[in-house]
């Protein structure tokens, strides 16, 4: 029985004595390989990086995951590259040892462990303006070309670094009833603008309202005529419209200060829905400011 705890004691040293040892070579390995880093070459970074020393007569190829160096040997290539890329489902049977395909597959798996998030390449303004319009899109008393005064908001959406000429603009602008032509009109506009010029203190650009959606109360007077001496009184009230005006117009954006930009735009100047032929007048100016 007493040779037996002997014996039981003796195996616990020995296995405790082979991890030492083991531990001691590992943390040797580890050391010599860090001071090798110095001369490798980063191949793929993330998750898993791959790393290339170029000797004169050969290439040794280095994983490292978890801060952890293990080198990629002919014979043993495979079966480490099945343990550090265990915990996603990739296709390593047909990896060779050399660097296109070494590549691929710490590539493959460093792409399904980015979860940082995506920094969106979006930047924005908003702006608020004022300006006068004549509304060829609606009837007028007599037919006259009467303009009337009007303010608004909007918000210009653009690309920071891709489409740093295009911008998608929301628009939203309230009309002030005139002594002629009594048009009040609350307005929604989505459309699209497009820097000629893109330069940080001067912007020149074409912008084109695409979809509009408009409620308004109007109230005009037709013209008189012999039969009707007298102008007829028309009232268009409480109306919900929705159209695609596709109207065409121009502005500028000068910077002021960093951030702040005054503005200057004449929108709609080409329109395909309109009512009346008259010269378009749709004028405004005003501030906008980076987001």
């Amino acid at each position: 029985m007493e040779k037996q705890k002997n014996l039981m004691r003796l195996q616990s040293l020995l296995i405790l004595l082979f991890v030492i040892c083991f531990d001691f070579v590992n943390a040797q390995n580890q050391t010599e390989l860090e001071e090798l880093k110095a001369s490798m070459q980063p191949i793929e970074q993330g998750e898993i990086n791959l790393y290339l020393l170029d000797a004169e007569k050969s290439r040794r190829f280095f994983v490292e995951k978890n801060s952890t160096f293990t080198e990629l040997l002919p014979g043993n290539y495979k079966e480490v590259i099945d343990q550090v890329t265990s915990d996603k489902d990739l296709n390593t049977l047909k990896v060779n040892y050399d660097l296109k395909s070494l590549s691929k597959v710490v590539r493959s798996y460093n792409s399904t462990k980015d979860k940082s998030p995506k920094s969106l390449d979006i930047g924005a303004r908003i702006g608020v303006w004022a300006g006068m319009s004549n509304f060829v899109q609606y009837p007028s008393i007599q037919n006259a070309n009467d303009n009337n005064l009007f303010f608004g908001v909007e918000l210009e959406a653009y690309g920071k670094k891709d489409f740093k000429r295009h911008a998608t603009v929301f628009q939203l602008r309230k009309s002030i009833p005139g002594d002629v032509i009594d048009l009040d009109l609350t307005e929604f506009m989505l459309g699209y603008r497009f820097n000629i010029i893109n330069h940080r203190i001067f912007m020149l650009y074409f912008e084109a309202e695409l979809v509009r959606v408009s409620y308004y109360d109007l109230i005009y007077s037709d013209e008189a005529t012999t039969q009707n001496p007298e102008p007829i009184l028309y009232k268009d009230s409480g109306r919900l419209d929705l159209d695609a005006p596709l109207g065409l117009g121009v502005g500028l954006a000068v910077q002021l200060s960093k951030g702040v930009y005054f503005t200057l735009g004449y929108s709609n100047l080409v329109q395909i829905n309109e009512t009346r032929n008259d010269f378009p007048v749709d004028i405004r100016t005003g501030l906008k400011f980076n987001w």
